[in-house]
């Protein structure tokens, strides 16, 4: 069985030394979360796969701005069974979610209405 564990957001400090991005310095709460956890914490907003016919690869980033290429950090690789239970996870913490909070479901479709339109209007052009 998995365990959800939720975290806060603190400064992070990838394997290089910089800092990927930070909502909250270290400073504010008197200590850098990385130094008290083992596991690194990473802010992502941006994310691409790669898959091959034995297992898959997350690409896990962040973008400043929306016209800026990410800058990717952290790669996860995954077989393809595990892959496929992460999804099952995800899909029931995300159904979860959306009972509580109705906002992410609008914002989905949202997208999916701009994906759709952008996909129309690339057609007819």
């Amino acid at each position: 069985m998995y365990k959800v564990r939720r975290t806060t957001s603190a400064s992070v400090r990838p394997n290089r030394g910089d800092v990927l991005h930070s909502t909250q310095s270290s400073s504010d709460k008197g200590f850098d979360l990385n130094e008290i956890d083992p596991i690194q914490h990473i802010h992502a907003n941006a994310m691409q796969a790669h898959g091959g016919p034995y297992d898959l690869a997350l690409d896990f980033g962040y973008r400043a701005d929306q016209d800026a290429d990410p800058d990717y950090r952290v790669r996860v690789s995954m077989s393809w069974e595990h892959a496929a239970s992460i999804v099952s996870i995800l899909q029931r913490l995300i159904e979860d979610y959306e009972r509580q909070v109705p906002s992410i479901s609008a914002i989905r479709d949202k997208m999916v209405e701009a994906q759709e339109a952008a996909a129309a209007q690339e057609e007819s052009s």
